[in-house]
């Protein structure tokens, strides 16, 4: 752990994991975009599929965007314990989706996701 962050208290993560981060941010994005085009029910917190087709085309979409956000990770030497670190992060799993959909869109127009589609 970093001297500054185990002494001074002060937030610090390297490059990898901030990669990480913003992968899971994209990730989070365009799952959710697609369960939204389903059949479903949704409040702020996240989208609830209502019938085993939208399931079905659910997953199997986010078996794709995962399957392609590993091998952007993969290009970028994304270990997988950072990718699984920046999964199970608290900030994430305690923010409500549409925050995490705002949060994605305004570092979407900073061009924060570049990398992710060799741009």
């Amino acid at each position: 752990m970093e001297f500054k962050n185990e002494y001074l208290g002060e937030f610090y993560q390297d490059e990898e994991y901030e990669k990480a981060q913003l992968l899971w941010l994209w990730y989070d994005y365009h799952t959710e975009v697609f369960d939204r085009s389903l059949w479903s029910a949704r409040d702020e917190t996240a989208v609830t599929l209502t019938t085993p087709l939208a399931h079905s085309e659910s997953n199997r979409n986010a078996m794709k965007i995962r399957e392609y956000m590993y091998e952007v990770a993969r290009r970028y030497n994304i270990s997988s314990s950072a990718m699984h670190k920046a999964k199970t992060d608290g900030y994430r799993n305690a923010c409500k989706m549409q925050n995490r959909m705002d949060t994605y869109l305004a570092l979407d127009r900073l061009e924060e996701f570049n990398f992710i589609n060799g741009q």
